[in-house]
Formats: structure tokens, C-alpha cells, sequence
């Protein structure tokens, strides 16, 4: 009997990388070596890897552009799924329909050509549409399932359409954190606008992006959630006094307190030994528990 290696390269070799290293494809550049990392090219290819890791009891992970992920330095034995070749996008009406993969951006710019608006401010969001969903991503007070109205999902069975009223999910976060959902398609119900509008809030939100995220050093996007309404985890940080603050190669921003950055080669220790610096220290000062919005891998 072929052990998994082998049909899995025998099936998959076009589009598989092996050795690659989670540095590579994360945002932050960190991470160590992947036994396998495979593109899919369609939905169907993608169902197609998963039921063949289970069926071998292969450990996998699907990542979309890995701009909200910090991985472990170690050695990844297993299959890490890329979903950035699935970016389709189709527009009927006032819905746009967007694959997992697709880039946020990708799909500001493609509603904005059809006079659809509501999205904007996601521009300059550095994720893709699965990942988002996920993790319900958002800005300026605005959030992915203010706009979605379906999701459809890969159960680890079947494929399965799942309203918005049928998913739990709050300020950064969702069920499919919890129950292992692969989120496959996402259906937004948007409104129409003129392109002129919309090409305005464009320039706004991207502005405001811009002044509020003068980071130059790789790093994974906001580190902590917001801790409630009226203050924010990178003003604690900040009245803290850590802007600034380092382990090894990684160092809270002395432009936005939220976001580590790896300034000089980081490891994963680095990074989770100044998490938990942080962390230590906010709550010492402030009785906040800060709590963590990037993923882990490890």
C-alpha cells in the first residue's frame, strides 16, 4: 500500500512545494520548515486534499495570505493549504459572491467597478476573504458579517450553505474558529453607489490607513483584540509605555502600539516572549486581560 507521501505528490506534484518555510508565506516572516505546501486551484481540488489528509490522518491548515498568523519556529509536519489561487469573484444584482482566497482589496475594487458599495473600509486590508470571514475582520467600526449573507462551508463531509443567522459570531471572532468549518464562498449583500462615491471613500479609508499604519517592518496586522468599546489594546499598550519595547529581532511599534514588528530576523520565541511581556504588564497597570486576535501555528 503507497504510503501518503507518495499519492499525495503522485496526485498533487504541479502545485506543491515541499520545504518551504511559514517565513515565506506569513506577512511577519517567521517560521519554520513545511513538509508540504499545496496551492489548490479550485474549490473542488481543495475538498479533494483535505479528505485525502483525513483519510491518512495528515495533519493540515489552511491559510489565506498569512497577514494574521504567527507560526512556530519548528519543523511543520504536515500540509499547510494556500487558498490564494481560489479569487474568483462574481457580481449578480447588489451581491457579490467572493472565493475564500480572494484578497479584500481584490473585492473593494471589483464591487467599486459595478457601483456597489460597503466595503471600503476594508481597502488596504491585507487578508483574504476566507481568513476575514473567519475571524469576522474589520475596521473603523465596520465588520465582514455587517455585509455577508451567506457563507458556504466544507464540514469536513459535505458542503453546506450557512446564513448569516445560523453562525455565531461577535467582535473577531466566529464559530468556524471552534468547529473546524472551511469557509469555501462568501455571498455579500452590498448597496449601490455612484463610482464616484465610492472612489472618495476609497481614497478616505486608504488615508486613514496610511496615517494610522506607518509600519515598514513586517509584522501580522493588530496583535491584540480590542478590549471593549472605549479603549483600545494599542492605547494601553502605548500608556503603558512599551512602544518600543523588544525580544531578540521583534519589537512593539513606535508607530502603533497594537502590532509587533520583526525588525531584525525574529523567531517565534521572540515574538511570544514579547506577547507575553506585554500582556503581563497591562494587566499589572490597567486589570485588562488582553486577548489575542493573530493566530497561532505551532
Amino acid at each position: 500500500m503507497e504510503d501518503f507521501k507518495t499519492i499525495f505528490i503522485k496526485k498533487y506534484k504541479e502545485i506543491t512545494q515541499e520545504n518551504k518555510r511559514f517565513k515565506d508565506i506569513t506577512t511577519i516572516k517567521i517560521g519554520g520548515k513545511i513538509k508540504f505546501l499545496v496551492y489548490p486551484r479550485t474549490i473542488k481540488e481543495l475538498i479533494k486534499i483535505i479528505k485525502l489528509c483525513q483519510k491518512y490522518g495528515e495533519k493540515y491548515v489552511i491559510i489565506g495570505n498569512g497577514s494574521n498568523v504567527l507560526a512556530s519556529d519548528d519543523f511543520f509536519d504536515g500540509v499547510v493549504i494556500n487558498s490564494k489561487q481560489l479569487k474568483k469573484l462574481k457580481i449578480t444584482k447588489n451581491n457579490l459572491y467572493a472565493e475564500c482566497g480572494a484578497m479584500l482589496t481584490s473585492c473593494v475594487l471589483y464591487a467599486k467597478d459595478s457601483g456597489l458599495s460597503s466595503l471600503e473600509w476594508a481597502i488596504g486590508i491585507p487578508g483574504t476573504v476566507g481568513g476575514a470571514c473567519v475571524m469576522n475582520a474589520g475596521a473603523f467600526g465596520c465588520e465582514l458579517f455587517d455585509y455577508i449573507s451567506y457563507v458556504l462551508v466544507f464540514d469536513g463531509k459535505r458542503i453546506k450553505k450557512l446564513y448569516k443567522k445560523d453562525i455565531k459570531y461577535s467582535y473577531r471572532t466566529t464559530d468556524f474558529q471552534k468547529n473546524g468549518n472551511v469557509v469555501l464562498l462568501v455571498k455579500f449583500s452590498l448597496l449601490q453607489k455612484s463610482n464616484i462615491e465610492i472612489a472618495k471613500n476609497i481614497d478616505y479609508f486608504m488615508q486613514k490607513r496610511a496615517n494610522l499604519q506607518k509600519i515598514s517592518y513586517p509584522n501580522a496586522g493588530s496583535v491584540f483584540k480590542k478590549p471593549s468599546k472605549e479603549v483600545s489594546a494599542s492605547q494601553l499598550i502605548d500608556m503603558a509605555g512599551l512602544k518600543g519595547k523588544s525580544f531578540g529581532g521583534a519589537e512593539v511599534s513606535v508607530f502603533h502600539a497594537g502590532f509587533i514588528v520583526n525588525y531584525n530576523n525574529a523567531s517565534c520565541k521572540d515574538v511570544l516572549k514579547l506577547i507575553d511581556f506585554i500582556s503581563e504588564k497591562v494587566y499589572n497597570i490597567f486589570n485588562i486581560k488582553l486577548e489575542l486576535e493573530i493566530v497561532y501555528i505551532g
